[in-house]
């Protein structure tokens, strides 16, 4: 039985006559699947942002539309109104006064 010895040639292993390349196709495999693992991760965390719902205090200083005039104001300041059983915030009394008839009508 001949010895075992182990010589580098370029990129291959020889081992007593024979080639073995299983250990490069292991080392890429692995490689990839490491690579895979942190996309699929960055992947669900970027779905689970979207899905999340945002978690802003409703303070005072929290922007919110007008719906008639499409301008935003501070919740503290805007003109509350309280229209089947949903809240609507203004920029002035007109406003309110317009979106009003506009359900009416």
């Amino acid at each position: 039985m001949e010895p075992l010895t182990a010589v580098v040639l370029s990129h291959r292993i020889v081992v007593s006559g024979k080639t073995y390349h299983y250990m490069y196709r292991i080392l890429l495999a692995i490689g990839l699947l490491v690579v895979l693992y942190f996309l699929i991760r960055r992947a669900v965390k970027k779905i689970k942002e979207r899905s999340e719902p945002e978690r802003l205090s409703p303070g005072k200083n929290h922007m919110v539309q007008d719906p008639v005039c499409l301008v935003f104001v501070p919740r503290g300041t805007a003109i509350t109104e309280e229209i089947g059983g949903q809240t609507y915030y203004f920029c002035s009394r007109s406003c309110a006064h317009k979106f009003q008839e506009k359900l009416a009508g």
